[in-house]
């Protein structure tokens, strides 16, 4: 399993980017293979839930995929922005080039912002999943890649539908430049 990181799920970790930091319990560890234009291409998702807050919410998703053409990884930070099950006519609003979001502030009934999104690319792609009770799973997913820009930044969602149980899950971020982000292990084996 591709894990650049080298971190074990329950390891405690601190993250550190856009000039915060944070202490994290790395809550579950995805590894997945695509094939892209010919190219293997390995990433690893990485969920962290944040330990220093009363309540427990959504974790954060650092993603790591493995570079052909680079020295370096690429590094993403995701937030879930929604995840459902599946939902065939949703499903095929998949297959247009472009992909909007209305978002909602609060009890706002009306959107009170769109974001437009770009398709580029839909794969399918085979998993390997470690849980907290340190159970592996695998399977299959199939994942559409949007991009759009926005006041000069870069915004990726990726919409994954999983192969066994149909469950939808958003995840929307950016991208993390080199340098930008540090991640040192508070605790686990080494």
């Amino acid at each position: 399993m591709y894990n650049p990181l080298d971190v074990l799920v329950n390891d405690l970790v601190e993250l550190t980017f856009d000039d915060e930091d944070g202490v994290y319990d790395v809550e579950q560890i995805v590894a997945y293979v695509t094939e892209e234009n010919g190219d293997r291409i390995q990433a690893t998702r990485y969920f962290l839930q944040d330990v220093e807050t009363e309540e427990e919410g959504d974790p954060l998703v650092l993603e790591i995929v493995e570079s052909k053409t680079e020295d370096l990884a690429t590094q993403f930070l995701f937030a879930i922005t929604e995840a459902f099950e599946f939902d065939e006519e949703f499903v095929s609003l998949l297959d247009d080039d472009v992909f909007i979001i209305s978002e909602n502030h609060d009890n706002d009934k009306v959107a009170t912002k769109e974001h437009q999104y770009r398709k580029t690319s839909q794969v399918v792609a085979q998993t390997t999943a470690v849980d907290e009770r340190n159970e592996t799973n695998s399977g299959d997913m199939k994942i559409w890649r949007y991009q759009r820009e926005e006041d000069g930044d870069i915004w990726y969602l990726s919409v994954e539908v999983d192969g066994d149980d149909g469950w939808t899950t958003f995840y929307e971020g950016y991208e993390l430049a080199e340098g930008e982000w540090q991640l040192s292990r508070l605790s686990g084996d080494l």
